[in-house]
């Protein structure tokens, strides 16, 4: 029976809830297309007919992810009240603390940023993926250079500074660490881990020093 639109929208969110259900409970690598196809009560087959492989499903679930992130990030940077700096310092702050209590706890979101680092860097990996990648580093780029630029309107914040290229750098640099501190998880000790959380509150800090305007 040939389904409508809707219908077929519909299937498409139960895969996606099923899968997520799985990855969160038995692992990413773990799970496979047949188990989530069993799981959906379909066939692989017309699994396949929506998605292509196990990583077009677990990037589209990342990419919800990452909207909810940046739209969490969002509201709550636009609630917060002072200077440019204060709110860059603080939002910044939150972000890291919430970034590394994401990476104690092992949290879904945090096991799916580390699985999409591992698309990204396979040979075959697909171009939309490297475009979506590179709009959620420009979205939080985005955050960053609004905050830098009302520094600098207000006078807290070096005027010489070009907002868009220190947000930038700001969040490739963090994006980056995250990275690093993802590949050391399973083979460092604890005391090495700590030393690693450490070292991103140090990186945080050097990134702010720079760009504060004292009186």
């Amino acid at each position: 029976m040939k389904m409508n639109k809707e219908e077929k929208e519909a299937k498409r969110k139960l895969i996606l809830k099923e899968a997520h259900n799985l990855f969160v409970d038995k692992g990413i690598h773990q799970t496979k297309m047949i188990d989530i196809s069993r799981a959906c009560g379909i066939s692989k087959g017309l699994l396949y007919f929506y998605f292509e492989n196990k990583d077009a499903i677990a990037w589209e679930i990342i990419m919800q992810y990452s909207n909810i992130a940046y739209e969490q990030a969002r509201i709550y940077i636009e609630s917060l009240r002072g200077t440019g700096y204060a709110r860059l310092h603080r939002a910044l702050t939150v972000i890291v603390r919430s970034t590394l209590k994401n990476y104690s706890n092992q949290t879904p979101g945090y096991r799916f940023r580390e699985y999409m680092f591992e698309i990204l860097a396979k040979d075959s990996v697909k171009e939309e993926y490297i475009k979506d990648y590179e709009k959620d580093l420009k979205n939080n780029t985005e955050l960053y250079a609004r905050l830098i630029h009302e520094g600098i309107l207000d006078g807290t914040i070096q005027p010489n500074v070009n907002s868009v290229r220190v947000g930038q750098t700001i969040a490739t640099a963090l994006s980056l660490y995250i990275r690093h501190m993802t590949a050391l998880k399973e083979s460092g000790t604890q005391a090495m881990r700590i030393a690693r959380e450490d070292e991103l509150y140090t990186l945080m800090d050097l990134l702010l020093d720079g760009l504060q305007r004292y009186q």
